[in-house]
């Protein structure tokens, strides 16, 4: 009666059922609600009321805009598959060994990049296929296109071109997917209760994620009787052995059980760029080949800015030229205008990453130009890009300046959105003069993936005022996977009076891996290169476990302990 059986379907084949009792979760949803509604009526006003709810009305609110459409226009809808009525190209395809991919590549920039993907370059600059009614209408054509690809690779490898491209892809779950995913992990989704009989037993975590009072299972479930046994195994369901491991048994509701977190190692370009004496490129190469090493996700290289500008970067292309490319490790360098981003192609960068600040003063400062001619300086570089290379924006000051003071977070988010309309892969937000607080950082990372979780989300932070790594925890609680390093805690901004450098990458990443986070990064071949920073730079750095060694690295008390053990024995 709800409608949704109706839609469930392939085009013309028998409509399914969806595979779960649907109405009763969502009826007894609208009653929590109706219970909320009438608690505030009678604190109100003293009087209760009778809550009302059917199965069938608590699916159809949930059937979007079927009935305006048929007010409107007449319309039925239809069953239309896995696809996605009116928008191409959003389906799920199938796979070499029969896993399949969800893929959705509907935004006109990310249409772009998946054709390239696919190595469909005709398709990209086809103008009929420009925007989406253009591909509604070929959609057939489009889908063809794309299972063809997607048929000759595994599921994994389908993802992982698509994820290196930028454009959303997933795989369809299934309850084992489920039950070995590190963000249902991490977000406390998989719970477990203790039975009477000793026994514990896996329970989605149903409780909503409150800040100040978080809940969570506060009851057993009641033993099975004869009438839910009998039924298990009438549908071929027999109940676990509890022979498994402990260690597999539980779910974790341990927000760091297993979560990746992926690190961009700055130091050659940021943390470098101030030093005051040059480093020499064999150096640079060195440690670049040496960070490549170790597990990081991407490594900023250098900038292919003017040398009059800084000096420091004036090897870049060789550098580029030299270094040794590690399969998975994304290279990528910082381009601060057109002529830059010619020189970066041209050096074979695996990312660009476009700077201005969002502050006015800070960016007239450091880029000698008003925040909108930057804008407008970096959409031409954009737009002669034009996907060929992925692209990330870096917004300074989004913290505060030290020139202005509190920054919006609303003018923030406002250029974030810009960037995002040019079809950008990622936004890195940053606190260039080092002026955040955790408690403003949650409000940004929920701000920030509210409106753009279809962007890579980056996190950038210096120690200035010695709440670096508090940020960096504060933002991985509010769900940031991705966060920028430099390897001792070199780097700084001129702009900032007294400001240190960046959040030191080892003091980082030892922190999260002590809380069980997965960095995939080798902790001890990183502390060996970040021991040799001093030597490189020619001075002491900021870092301190390169120094105080991982809290699992013992020492041998001292001789007289023994003698004082012994005598209070």
């Amino acid at each position: 009666m709800s409608g949704l059986r109706h839609l469930t379907a392939e085009p013309g084949r028998v409509p399914v059922r969806v595979g779960v009792s649907i109405g009763d979760t969502l009826a007894a949803l609208h009653g929590v609600i109706g219970i909320l509604l009438a608690l505030h009526h009678r604190t109100a006003h003293g009087v209760g009321q009778v809550i009302d709810v059917a199965l069938y009305e608590a699916v159809f609110n949930c059937m979007e805009s079927l009935l305006p459409e048929y007010s409107a226009f007449g319309a039925v809808r239809g069953p239309a598959g896995s696809a996605l009525p009116g928008i191409a190209p959003s389906n799920a395809y199938r796979c070499k060994y029969q896993g399949y991919a969800l893929i959705a590549g509907n935004g006109d920039s990310i249409f772009k990049r998946l054709m390239a993907v696919i190595g469909r370059d005709d398709l990209a600059a086809d103008p009929a296929l420009a925007d989406n009614a253009g591909r509604v209408a070929r959609v057939a054509e489009i889908d063809e296109a794309i299972g063809l690809w997607a048929a000759q690779r595994t599921v994994d490898e389908v993802l992982a071109a698509l994820d290196k491209a930028a454009v959303p892809a997933g795989r369809i779950y299934s309850v084992a997917d489920i039950a070995a995913d590190p963000h249902y992990q991490a977000r406390g989704m998989l719970d477990s209760v203790q039975m009477d009989d000793g026994s514990t037993l896996a329970v989605p975590g149903i409780t909503p994620k409150l800040s100040l009072t978080p809940g969570g299972h506060r009851r057993n479930a009641p033993h099975a009787g004869p009438g839910h046994r009998r039924r298990a195994a009438g549908v071929g369901l027999e109940r676990r052995t509890n022979s498994r491991p402990q260690r597999q048994r539980h779910c974790c509701r341990s927000q760091a059980m297993n979560q990746r977190i992926f690190f961009n190692e700055v130091a050659t370009r940021d943390g470098f760029q101030i030093e005051p004496a040059f480093i020499p490129t064999d150096s640079k190469v060195a440690l670049v080949d040496a960070l490549s090493e170790c597990g990081y996700a991407k490594i900023e290289v250098t900038s292919f800015t003017s040398p009059k500008a800084i000096p420091m970067l004036r090897d870049a292309e060789e550098v580029m030229g030299r270094i040794r490319r590690v399969p998975g490790v994304e290279y990528t360098v910082l381009v601060p205008n057109l002529r830059g981003a010619e020189r970066a192609l041209e050096s074979r960068a695996d990312e660009l990453n476009l700077v201005m600040s969002t502050s006015e003063t800070h960016n007239l400062a450091n880029l000698r130009m008003p925040m909108a001619r930057s804008f407008a300086a970096l959409s031409e570089v954009i737009k002669h890009v034009d996907g060929k290379t992925p692209i990330n924006v870096s917004l300074s000051c989004c913290f505060g300046c030290p020139m202005e003071g509190d920054v919006a977070q609303e003018d923030v988010l406002g250029w974030a959105a810009r960037f995002a309309d040019l079809g950008v892969r990622g936004i890195t937000i940053c606190d260039t003069t080092g002026m955040a607080h955790p408690a403003q950082v949650s409000r940004m990372v929920e701000a920030l993936q509210q409106r753009f979780d279809q962007l890579q989300l980056t996190l950038h932070f210096h120690n200035t005022r010695g709440m670096g790594l508090a940020n960096v925890l504060a933002a991985v609680q509010g769900g940031i996977t991705r966060f920028d390093g430099s390897l001792g805690g070199l780097g700084g901004c001129p702009y900032a009076p007294g400001a240190s450098g960046n959040i030191s990458s080892e003091d980082a990443i030892h922190m999260l891996a002590a809380m069980g986070y997965d960095t995939g990064i080798d902790l001890s071949k990183l502390l060996v290169v970040a021991r040799q920073m001093p030597q490189i730079v020619g001075h002491e750095v900021p870092g301190q476990v390169a120094k105080a060694g991982c809290i699992s690295d013992l020492h041998q008390a001292p001789e007289f302990v023994a003698a004082l053990r012994e005598q209070f024995t």
